[in-house]
C-alpha cells in the first residue's frame, strides 16, 4: 500500500496549470479551493502514522495502522480518480455541432462532480479527524469506518420504505416468494437465484429493491444481507471490493480465488442476500468480468440486481441458470392516483388533472405532487406543458435532478447513438414508434455507420431501444412492434436539443418566426382537416429534416390529411433538405421544382395519393430510402428511378395498382431493401433480378405463371437475409426451384412462403416444392400460408429438430393439413400462431413431439380453427414454463383448454368462443396465473351470460370487452367475479346502463371506451375513469406570457379562465 504516493499525485494534480484552467471554465474553483486547503493538511498526519507504523511491536496494533492507512489510501485514490476525470474533461467543443451535446454533458458533469467533491470533502475532514486521534502503539483503536457490506450512496439499503408498493404490491409478494422458497422446493441450479429488475429511469427499481432488501420476512430469512451499489462503469474490483470491504481484487482474478473472498464474507454457509443496485452499464467487453462475478457467488443465496439494460438478463442466464427477470411497467391510472395520493389530500383537484400526463411514471409522479405542494403557479404551468409536450424546459434552472438520470442514459450511449437519441427530440411526447422507421432515418441521416448492412441495422440499434424505450403492447399497426420512449428521457431530449430541432403546431402563435434563426431540423404537427403546408416554413432555410406528423396519433397514421400539394416555395428555399416525409397526406404529384431538393437522402410519400413518380427523381443523387408504400394510387415508376446510384432501400408495399417495376431495376447495385407486398396488380418480376447482389431483404417476390422470370433467378443473392415468395401455386419446374438454393442462404433469418389463397386449382406438386425449398438450419422466423399440401416438409415434422434457431412461426390457412408439427421440441421458439387449419380437431402429442415441452415459448394463437374441439393434457411434465399469453381466436368448438399452462397471464378470446368462458371449467387450466383476459368481437355475449368459466379465475384482475356489438347491459356473471379490478369496455354500442350490482363492487374500476357512447354515469356507485384534463378547465397558454400572479392563482386554484387560443390567420 502507498498512501503516500497517492496522496502526492492528488497533492500534483491539484497544483497544475491545467487543473486550474478546468476548474474555471467548469466554475470550480472555489470547491476545488476547498480541496486543496484540507488535502495540505494530510502530508504531515500521514508521515507521522507510517512513523508509528515502522515502530510498532504489538502485531493488533500494527493491523490497526494498516487499517487506517488503507482507509485514507481508498480515500485519495477515489479523490485522484475525481480529479483526473476534471483533468480529462473536454469543455470547449472543437466544432459548432458539438455545442448542444456538449453544453449539456458539461452541465450534468459538473452537477455530478460538485455532488461528489462535497461528499469528498466531508469524508476528509472525518478521515483527518479520526488519523490525527490515533492512539499511540497498543491502545485499541474503533471500527472500521465504513462497515461491510454498507453502500455509500445517496441511496442505500437503510432508506426503509415505509410507505405501501402502490401498483407493485402484488410483483413484490410474487418475487418474495421466489426470494424465501425453502431450500427444498428450490429448482435444480448451479447457483444462486438471481432475480433481475428491469425498467427505464425513475419506474422505481431501487425502491423496489429496498422494499424487499428491508421485509421482516426476508430479514429473517438471511443470516446476511449485502446491499452494493455500483457505480455508472462497472468495475470487478469495485463491485468485489464494495461487498468485501478488501481492495485485494484484481481483474485477473479467476472464478475460484473470488468465490473463496465473497463465500469467506457471506459466513460460509450462512443463507445469504445481495443486492447488486445500477447494473446498467456492463458493455461486451466487460462480460468475462461479470460472469467471474456472478460464478463467485455460493449457491445458498438471492442475488437482486436492478438496471436498465435488458441484454445483461439473457447474459446472466447463460451463467446463471437460475435467473428470473421482472420487467418494470409504467403504473395504470389507479395506481398512478395512488401515488399522488400519498403526497396530496385526496382527490385533490389539480393532481387528479395531472395524473395522465405522467404517463405511469412514479418519479414523475413525485416531482409533480412537489410542485403542487409548492404552489409556484408559473413553475406549475410550464411543468404542465412539459407533460403534455406543448412546451421545452428552456433553462438550466428548470433541470432538476430528476432529469440527472436521464442525462446517464445519453452518456452511457456511442457517439453514433447519442446522435439517435437527440433526433428523437422531433417527435412528440407519447408517440409511438416502429424500429424499421426509425432504422430508414438514422441510416438516411448518416447515425447508422454505412458499414453496418440494412439487415443488421435494427439489430445496432438494440442497445439503444432496449434502454431509452418500452414496448408498446396495445397496438394495431399490421403485426409491427411499436416503441414508446421512457417520458423522462423525452421531455430531456427535448431540452438537449432545443437549439437545433423544434415542434411546430399549425396554427400556433409565431411559431415558425420564433425558431428561424437556429432551427435545423423540425416535425409540423397538423391536423386532419389542415389543407396546406404553411408558406412560412419557407423562411426556415437552413432546414435538413423536416417531417409532417398528425395531431393526436401517437403513431405513423394511414389517415389522410387534406394536404393535396407541395408549394414550389418550399422547393425553392429549402435546398439543405436531407430528410423529407410528407407520409398521410393527399398530395397527387411532385411540383415541378423538386429536383432542386439535391440533398435529399430520404423520401417518404407513404400513404398519399401520389400516381406517378416522374422522371426528375433521378436528379436526387444522393437519395438512400424512398418510401411509398401504400400509395394506393400510384400506377408508374419512371426508370428513370434505376440512375439513383446511392439508392438502399425502395419500399412498395401496399402499392396494390402497381402493375410493374421498371425493368433495369436490376441497375440499382445499391439497393439493400425491396418490398412489393400487397401489390396485387403486380404479376411478375423484371429481368436480371440475380445483379442486384446486394438485397439483404426481398419481400414479395412475385413468381410468375410463365418461364421468363424463374425462381432460380436468386441463385446469385448469398446476402439475403429476409425473403417472402408470393404465388408458389405458379411454380412449374421443381428443378428450376431447387437452383433457387435456399438451403445454402446462410444468412438468410427470415423466410415466408405463401400461396395464393385465392387460387382456384390446387397445385398437386406442393409438396415437393416446399420440400426443395429447405431453408438453412440458422432461420428465425418462418410463415406459411395457404399451403395447400396434406402434410408439412420432413425439415418440419423431423423428431430430431432441424429448425434449432427458430423464434417465431405462423402456419396460415393450412386447410389440408391434418396434423401440427412438432413445436415442443423447437428450444428457441417464443412466438407460435396456428391459423386456418380446418382439419384439426385435437391438440394432441404430434403438437408437442418427442419429450417435447415448449421450454421458450411465450405467446401462442389459435385461430379460424373451425373444427378444433379438445386440448388434450399431455402426459409430461414442466411443459410451457414461459407461456404468458394465450390467444384463441373463433374456435366455436373448442369447449376446455385441458393442458395444465401455469403461468400464462393474459389470455384474449375473439369471435366465438363462448365454450370457453361460459362453461365451468373451460379455463381451469390457466388459473393459477391469469390476472387478464380480453373478449373481443364476440357477438354471442348477451347480458344473461354467466361468465362460468371466468368463475374459477380466482387471480383475474382485468376483463376487457371490446367489438360485442349485441351486449345491452354488462353480464350477470360478472357479480360472482369479486377479484376483478379493472373492467375496460370498447365499442359496445347498444350497452346502455350499467346495473345496479355495481354498488356491491366498490373497487371496480369501470373504463370505457370512446365507442360506448350511450353508458349512464352512477357517480355514487362507481367512479368512471375520464379524461382527465380538458381544455374547459383552464388556458392552454401558447406562447402568451402571463406576468400577473392574481391571474395565474385563479388560473391554477379559482375560478375558470377564457380556454380560447391565439392564432394567426
Amino acid at each position: 500500500m502507498d498512501v503516500a504516493a497517492d496522496l502526492q499525485r492528488v497533492i500534483d494534480i491539484l497544483s497544475s496549470a491545467r487543473m486550474e484552467s478546468q476548474s474555471r471554465l467548469l466554475e470550480l474553483d472555489a470547491l476545488l479551493g476547498a480541496v486543496r486547503d484540507s488535502i495540505a493538511r494530510f502530508p504531515n498526519i500521514i508521515n507521522n502514522i507510517i512513523d508509528r507504523r515502522d515502530k510498532c511491536l504489538v502485531l493488533a496494533t500494527c493491523g490497526d495502522y494498516d487499517r487506517r492507512l488503507e482507509e485514507a489510501r481508498r480515500l485519495f485514490a477515489h479523490l485522484r480518480g475525481e480529479l483526473e476525470a476534471i483533468l480529462s474533461r473536454q469543455v470547449e467543443p472543437d466544432s459548432w455541432y458539438q455545442v448542444t451535446a456538449l453544453h449539456i454533458s458539461n452541465l450534468f458533469f459538473r452537477r455530478a462532480t460538485v455532488r461528489e467533491l462535497r461528499s469528498l470533502l466531508k469524508k476528509l475532514a472525518g478521515l483527518e479527524e479520526s488519523l490525527a486521534s490515533v492512539p499511540e502503539s497498543g491502545e485499541s483503536m474503533d471500527e472500521d469506518l465504513y462497515p461491510v457490506g454498507t453502500s455509500t450512496n445517496d441511496v442505500g439499503p437503510d432508506d426503509y420504505v415505509k410507505s405501501p408498493m402502490v401498483g407493485r404490491s402484488e410483483l413484490a409478494e410474487k418475487m418474495l416468494g421466489r426470494m424465501l422458497l425453502a431450500d427444498g422446493e428450490e429448482e435444480e441450479g448451479d447457483g444462486p437465484l438471481v432475480l433481475p429488475i428491469v425498467g427505464g429511469p425513475g419506474m422505481g427499481k431501487t425502491y423496489l429493491a429496498r422494499f424487499l432488501f428491508n421485509d421482516d420476512r426476508v430479514k429473517q430469512a438471511f443470516q446476511v444481507r449485502h446491499w452494493v451499489h455500483l457505480s455508472p462503469h462497472f468495475d470487478l474490483s469495485e463491485g468485489v471490493s464494495t461487498i468485501t470491504s478488501s481492495w485485494l481484487v484484481d481483474r485477473k482474478d479467476g472464478p475460484s480465488y473470488l468465490q473463496q473472498v465473497i463465500s469467506s464474507v457471506l459466513r460460509g454457509g450462512a443463507k445469504y442476500l445481495v443486492v447488486l443496485d445500477n447494473v446498467w452499464n456492463v458493455g461486451q467487453h466487460d462480460w468475462p468480468e461479470w460472469d467471474n462475478l456472478m460464478l463467485a457467488f455460493p449457491p445458498n443465496g438471492r442475488i437482486l440486481l436492478t438496471t436498465r439494460t435488458p441484454s445483461i438478463i439473457p447474459r446472466t442466464a447463460v451463467v446463471m441458470r437460475t435467473t428470473e427477470a421482472y420487467f418494470l411497467q409504467p403504473l395504470d391510472q389507479e395506481s398512478s392516483k395512488h401515488v399522488m395520493d400519498m403526497y396530496l389530500p385526496p382527490y385533490h383537484e389539480y393532481g387528479i388533472k395531472l395524473v395522465e400526463k405522467c404517463a405511469g411514471v412514479p418519479l414523475l409522479l413525485e416531482y409533480t405532487s412537489f410542485l403542487i405542494l409548492q404552489r409556484d403557479q408559473l413553475t406549475l404551468i410550464r411543468w404542465k406543458r412539459v407533460l403534455e409536450g406543448s412546451w421545452r424546459i428552456q433553462q438550466e434552472e428548470e433541470l432538476t435532478d430528476v432529469f440527472q438520470r436521464a442525462y446517464a442514459s445519453y452518456q452511457h450511449l456511442s457517439s453514433e447513438l447519442r446522435n439517435c437519441f437527440l433526433f428523437c427530440s422531433l417527435f412528440p411526447l407519447d408517440f409511438n414508434f416502429t424500429a424499421e422507421e426509425l432504422a430508414d432515418l438514422f441510416a438516411a441521416k448518416g447515425f447508422i455507420p454505412s458499414t453496418v448492412p440494412e439487415a443488421q441495422r435494427i439489430r445496432f440499434l438494440q442497445q439503444f431501444l432496449d434502454e431509452c424505450f418500452y414496448p408498446v403492447e396495445e397496438y394495431d399497426h399490421g403485426g409491427r412492434h411499436m416503441y414508446r420512449m421512457h417520458k423522462i428521457l423525452h421531455i430531456f431530449v427535448q431540452y438537449a436539443d432545443r437549439v437545433s430541432s423544434s415542434i411546430i403546431r399549425v396554427g400556433q402563435f409565431n411559431a415558425v418566426q420564433d425558431i428561424i434563426l437556429s432551427t435545423r431540423s423540425a416535425s409540423l404537427l397538423v391536423h386532419p382537416s389542415t389543407e396546406s403546408l404553411p408558406i412560412c416554413m419557407s423562411q426556415l432555410k437552413m432546414l435538413k429534416t423536416f417531417i409532417l406528423l398528425q395531431e393526436g396519433k401517437t403513431c405513423s397514421s394511414d389517415r389522410q390529411c387534406e394536404i393535396k400539394q407541395i408549394p414550389q416555395e418550399l422547393c425553392q428555399t429549402l435546398r439543405h433538405l436531407e430528410v423529407l416525409s410528407l407520409e398521410a397526406t393527399k398530395i397527387r404529384k411532385l411540383p415541378n421544382k423538386f429536383d432542386l431538393l439535391f440533398h435529399l437522402t430520404f423520401l417518404n410519400l407513404s400513404g398519399t395519393d401520389i400516381r406517378v413518380i416522374p422522371s426528375s427523381i433521378s436528379k436526387l443523387q444522393l437519395l438512400h430510402t424512398l418510401k411509398l408504400s401504400y400509395c394506393g394510387k400510384l400506377q408508374k415508376l419512371h426508370r428513370n428511378i434505376c440512375r439513383l446510384s446511392r439508392l438502399h432501400k425502395l419500399d412498395l408495399e401496399g402499392c396494390r395498382y402497381l402493375s410493374e417495376l421498371p425493368q433495369n431495376i436490376s441497375k440499382i447495385n445499391s439497393l439493400e431493401y425491396l418490398s412489393v407486398l400487397g401489390c396485387a396488380s403486380l404479376t411478375r418480376m423484371p429481368h436480371r433480378f440475380g445483379n442486384l447482389k446486394n438485397l439483404q431483404t426481398l419481400l414479395g417476390y412475385v413468381v410468375s405463371n410463365s418461364n421468363v422470370v424463374m425462381l432460380s433467378e436468386l441463385q446469385p443473392l448469398a446476402n439475403l437475409h429476409r425473403l417472402s415468395l408470393e404465388r408458389l401455386e405458379n411454380v412449374l419446374d421443381l428443378k428450376d426451384a431447387r437452383d433457387a438454393m435456399l438451403q445454402d442462404k446462410l444468412e438468410l433469418e427470415s423466410l415466408a412462403l405463401r400461396w395464393n389463397m385465392d387460387t382456384e386449382h390446387a397445385n398437386t406438386a406442393a409438396y415437393e416444392l416446399i420440400e426443395i425449398l429447405r431453408p438453412p438450419q440458422q432461420l428465425k422466423e418462418l410463415e406459411l400460408v395457404a399451403y395447400e399440401g396434406d402434410k408439412l416438409p420432413s425439415w418440419m415434422t423431423h423428431t430430431e429438430p432441424y429448425l434449432k434457431s427458430l423464434v417465431e412461426i405462423r402456419l396460415i390457412n393450412l386447410t389440408e393439413c391434418k396434423s401440427l408439427p412438432p413445436l415442443g421440441i423447437l428450444p428457441r421458439m417464443r412466438i407460435a400462431e396456428i391459423s386456418g387449419a380446418e382439419s384439426i380437431t385435437c391438440i394432441d402429442n404430434n403438437f408437442y413431439g418427442h419429450n417435447g415441452t415448449f421450454p421458450s415459448l411465450e405467446k401462442l394463437t389459435f385461430s379460424y380453427m373451425h373444427n378444433l374441439e379438445l386440448w388434450e393434457q399431455a402426459d409430461r411434465t414442466g411443459a410451457f414454463p414461459c407461456l404468458a399469453e394465450v390467444e384463441i381466436i373463433h374456435c366455436p368448438k373448442l369447449s376446455a383448454l385441458h393442458m395444465e399452462l401455469p403461468s400464462v397471464e393474459k389470455l384474449t378470446l375473439w369471435m366465438n368462443n363462448k365454450m370457453l368462458y361460459g362453461s365451468k371449467g373451460g379455463l381451469r387450466s390457466v388459473a393459477r396465473n391469469l390476472e387478464q383476459i380480453s373478449i373481443c368481437f364476440g357477438e354471442e355475449l348477451e347480458s344473461s351470460s354467466n361468465f362460468e368459466g371466468l368463475q374459477d379465475l380466482a387471480r383475474l384482475k382485468k376483463l376487457n370487452i371490446c367489438g360485442c356489438h349485441e351486449l345491452t347491459c354488462l353480464p350477470q356473471g360478472l357479480q360472482h367475479i369479486s377479484s376483478i379490478r379493472s373492467l375496460a369496455i370498447d365499442n359496445c354500442n347498444k350497452l346502455e346502463t350499467l346495473p345496479e350490482w355495481l354498488e356491491h363492487q366498490p373497487s371496480l374500476q369501470v373504463i370505457r371506451g370512446y365507442s360506448t357512447t350511450q353508458v349512464k354515469k352512477h357517480k355514487e356507485i362507481i367512479r368512471l375513469v375520464e379524461e382527465t384534463i380538458s381544455e374547459d378547465d383552464y388556458t392552454i397558454l401558447g406562447n402568451t406570457l402571463l406576468e400577473d400572479d392574481t391571474y395565474l392563482e385563479e388560473a391554477f386554484f379559482g375560478a375558470r379562465v377564457d380556454t380560447r387560443r391565439h392564432h394567426v390567420s
